[in-house]
C-alpha cells in the first residue's frame, strides 16, 4: 500500500469488544492502522458514503440489524472493500454462508489474536484485489469483444485495415503475455456445456507444457495437480458449481518437469436460467515465493 497507514472500519456496538480489537491491532503488523468505530448500520452507511477504507470488520449483532442481513446491507455500500464478519457464536454454517454472500472471511470473538488478524487482513485484501481485478478484466474483455465485433463489421471490406487490426491485436497479446509473465498469472476459460476450454500462454507456462501437448480439457488440467491436493480441488470445483459460488482455492501444481508450484486460483462461475453451469472464467497465480 502507498499510504503510511491502513484505514480500518470496525462496526461493533460492544465497547469491550471494540477495545480488545484495538489492542489486537496495536500488537499486529498493522499497529499504525487508523480505526474508525461505528456502532450501527445507519451510522455505518453514512460513514461509508463519506470515507474510504481498506477493510471492514462487521459484527453480526447490532442494535438496528442482526445476522447476515447486516452483511447484505453493508455490501451494498462497501464499494469493493473486503469485509470480515465477526460473531460471538462459533457457527461454521453461518461463516460459510457469510463467505458465499460476499464476505472475505469469518472470525469468532474470543478466538482472535494479533497473528490471526495479520493473516486475515493480508489475505482478505489480497483476495478482494484479485476479485476486483478479475471483474475488471472480464469487463474490459467484454468491451474489447464488442469493439472488435463492431470494427470487423465496419472494416470487413478493407483488407489493409484488417491487417492493421491484426497487428494491434498481436501487440495487445504480447503485452498480455508480458503482464502474465511478470505477475506469474495464467488465464483460463472452461465451457461446462461443451467441455472445451481456453488457456492463455501464461497458463501453459505455469504447467510447463506446449499448446500442442494438451487439449485444454478439465482432465488435462487435473492431471497436473499434486496428488495430495487433487481430491480437495475436485471437491471445491464441484461444490462451487453446485452451490453457485465462485472459486477461490490454494493448491500445489506439479509441472511437467516435476517442479512443484504453489497456486492461488480464483474463478467466476456462470449459470443458465435454470441454474446449470455454463462456464468458468478465472486466473491462477504462482504464489510459491510467498509460501517460502
Amino acid at each position: 500500500m502507498s499510504k503510511k497507514y491502513m484505514d480500518i472500519l470496525l462496526i461493533e456496538d460492544n465497547p469491550l469488544d471494540a477495545v480488545l480489537f484495538n489492542e489486537y491491532i496495536s500488537a499486529s503488523t498493522y499497529k499504525n492502522a487508523k480505526i474508525t468505530n461505528t456502532t450501527d448500520i445507519s451510522s455505518t452507511i453514512e460513514t461509508l458514503q463519506s470515507c474510504a477504507f481498506d477493510i471492514i470488520f462487521l459484527d453480526l449483532g447490532l442494535p438496528d440489524s442482526v445476522g447476515l442481513t447486516s452483511l447484505t446491507k453493508i455490501l451494498s455500500f462497501s464499494k469493493n472493500i473486503p469485509i470480515v464478519v465477526l460473531s460471538g457464536n462459533d457457527d461454521q454454517k453461518t461463516g460459510e454462508k457469510a463467505v458465499s454472500i460476499g464476505a472475505q472471511d469469518y472470525l469468532v470473538k474470543g478466538k482472535i489474536d494479533e497473528d490471526i488478524l495479520n493473516r486475515i487482513i493480508h489475505y482478505s485484501i489480497t483476495r478482494e484485489q484479485q476479485r476486483t481485478a478479475l471483474m475488471e478484466a472480464n469487463r474490459q474483455l467484454s468491451l474489447r469483444e464488442q469493439e472488435l465485433y463492431a470494427a470487423n463489421q465496419q472494416l470487413a471490406a478493407s483488407e489493409q485495415q484488417l491487417k492493421t487490426n491484426q497487428a494491434e491485436l498481436k501487440r495487445n497479446l504480447e503485452s498480455l503475455n508480458l503482464g502474465e509473465h511478470i505477475a506469474g498469472l495464467g488465464y483460463f476459460e472452461r465451457n461446462w456445456q461443451t467441455g472445451k476450454g481456453f488457456w492463455s500462454n501464461g497458463f501453459y507456462t505455469l504447467l510447463d507444457v506446449k499448446p500442442d501437448d494438451v487439449d485444454c480439457t478439465h482432465e488435462d488440467f487435473m492431471q497436473y495437480i499434486q496428488p495430495d491436493d487433487k481430491q480437495r480441488v475436485a471437491e471445491h470445483i464441484k461444490t462451487t458449481l453446485e452451490e453457485h459460488q465462485d472459486m477461490d482455492i490454494e493448491f500445489r501444481l506439479v509441472q511437467s518437469s516435476g517442479k512443484i508450484l504453489h497456486i492461488h486460483g480464483i474463478g467466476k462461475n456462470f449459470f443458465d436460467k435454470v441454474g446449470r453451469p455454463l462456464k468458468t472464467i478465472g486466473t491462477f497465480q504462482d504464489i510459491t515465493q510467498r509460501k517460502k
